[in-house]
C-alpha cells in the first residue's frame, strides 16, 4: 500500500508516452538507491498478464539487458527464489537474487506481486548463492507490480522499483536515459508480450500448468461476477434514484395542481357567504331600476341591510 500509494508527493515527472507515466525518485537518505514507477494501462487477457509477471525465467522477452533468469528455488505455487543477470554496456554485468511472491487481493480489486533481495540470514535458511565470477550483486529494496483489473481484457498495471546498483556514481544523463528511454521501452514490450501469448511460449506455460492458472483462472471468474453483479445493483440503485428525484416531473406542477384542487374543492362558507350577497345586491338593484330608484336609494338599502341579516 505504502509502495503504491496514488499520492505521487517525492516523485519527480520524467516522461509520459503512449499512456504511460514514468516517475523517478532519489532521497537523501538513500542517495545510492533509485527508484522508477511506472503506471498505465494494458489491453490483455488478465490471466495472461499475470503469466507475464509470474515467468520469470522469460521476462527477457520485455526486460533488455537479461542474459539469464533462472528459478532457483519453489517455496511455493506462489513464492520463489530467483536469480536475473544483466548484460550491461560501460559499467560491469549485474545480477540479482530475489525472493517475490504473489498477492490475491481481488477483495480489494487488486493483485499485487512483490520480489526483494534474498540475503544470507533468510527467515527460510535457504543458501544463497554468490555471485559469478566479475559479476557484481545489486541489492533490490522492492519490486512490485499492482495489478488493478478495469475488466477481463483491461488492466491499470503499476510497476515500482527501488535498487542500488553498486555504483559509486550515477551520472543524471544515465538516469534520464533510464526514464525517457528504457523504462517506456519495457511498459510498451511488456503489452506487446501480454497482448500476443496465444501461440507463445507463454501459453505453453499456462497450459501446462493447471494447478497454478487453473486456480487464478477460477479465481478471476468469481470476481468478475461478483464485478458484474455489483455493477449491475449499482446502476439500479441509481436508476432508481433518478426516479425518485423526478417522480413530480410526470405530475401537473404545483400551479396546475393547486388550480385543479380549488376547482374540485367543495366552496367554504365565506365563498357561499360572497356568492349570496352578490346575488342579493343584483336583486336589489333590479328592484331599484322597477320602482324607478337607484341601486343607492332608500328601498335598495332596506333590500341590501334585509340581504345582510
Amino acid at each position: 500500500r505504502r509502495v503504491h500509494g496514488e499520492n505521487d508527493d517525492g516523485w519527480q515527472p520524467q516522461k509520459e508516452s503512449h499512456g504511460v507515466k514514468i516517475f523517478y525518485r532519489n532521497d537523501e537518505a538513500q542517495p545510492n538507491v533509485h527508484m522508477f514507477k511506472m503506471d498505465g494501462l494494458v489491453e490483455a487477457d488478465l490471466l495472461h498478464v499475470i503469466a507475464c509477471v509470474y515467468e520469470i525465467t522469460l521476462m527477457g522477452n520485455w526486460i533488455p539487458h537479461v542474459a539469464a533468469a533462472e528459478e532457483l528455488t519453489k517455496l511455493s505455487k506462489y513464492r520463489k527464489v530467483c536469480r536475473v543477470a544483466f548484460s550491461l554496456p560501460v559499467v560491469s554485468n549485474r545480477d540479482m537474487l530475489l525472493l517475490g511472491y504473489g498477492v490475491d487481493d481481488l477483495e480489494e480489486d487488486r493483485i499485487v506481486v512483490m520480489s526483494s533481495s534474498l540475503h544470507e540470514d533468510n527467515e527460510h535458511g535457504i543458501e544463497v548463492p554468490p555471485p559469478e565470477r566479475k559479476i557484481v550483486r545489486m541489492e533490490c529494496y522492492v519490486c512490485s507490480f499492482l495489478i488493478t483489473p478495469i475488466h477481463e481484457g483491461l488492466c491499470r498495471m503499476r510497476i515500482v522499483t527501488a535498487n542500488d546498483p553498486q555504483l559509486s556514481f550515477v551520472p543524471q544523463m544515465l538516469i534520464n536515459f533510464v526514464t525517457r528511454n528504457i523504462s517506456p521501452y519495457i511498459f510498451k514490450n511488456m503489452r506487446k508480450v501480454c497482448a500476443n501469448v496465444p501461440g507463445s511460449d507463454y501459453e505453453e506455460r499456462i497450459e501446462s500448468n493447471p494447478e497454478v492458472y487453473g486456480e487464478i483462472s477460477r479465481r478471476l471468474q468469481a470476481y468478475f461476477q461478483k464485478k458484474r453483479l455489483r455493477e449491475a445493483q449499482s446502476v439500479q440503485s441509481s436508476s432508481q434514484a433518478v426516479l425518485g428525484r423526478y417522480a413530480f416531473s410526470l405530475t401537473p406542477d404545483e400551479d396546475e395542481a393547486a388550480a385543479v384542487e380549488v376547482a374540485v374543492a367543495p366552496p367554504s362558507k365565506e365563498t357561499k357567504h360572497r356568492r349570496r350577497r352578490k346575488h342579493d345586491e343584483s336583486a336589489v338593484a333590479a328592484s331599484a331600476r322597477n320602482l324607478g330608484g337607484s341601486p343607492g336609494s332608500a328601498a335598495a338599502v332596506k333590500a341590501r341591510d334585509f340581504g345582510d341579516s
